[in-house]
């Protein structure tokens, strides 16, 4: 038995929410990122080091991924 919605448009796909797909382009553009292989070292590293010198290039996540991981765990 299928069901259907009088009110639904019957052209939209059945198709991942907008919000579904945004997550899934941010997820894909972190991993894209020259840092994201790194992530459990750098994560671990913190955990066993009061300081850490990281050391990349302009780009490669520093600055937005490494919080983020960190906030992450």
């Amino acid at each position: 038995m299928t069901l259907r919605c009088p009110q639904c448009p019957q052209d939209v796909p059945e198709a991942v929410p907008e919000a579904e797909r945004r997550r899934q382009s941010l997820q894909d553009s972190r991993r894209s990122l020259p840092i994201f292989p790194f992530r459990d070292e750098l994560v671990a590293a913190v955990a066993q080091h009061q300081i850490l010198v990281i050391e990349g290039e302009t780009g490669s996540g520093k600055t937005t991924q490494i919080p983020q991981y960190l906030h992450e765990e």
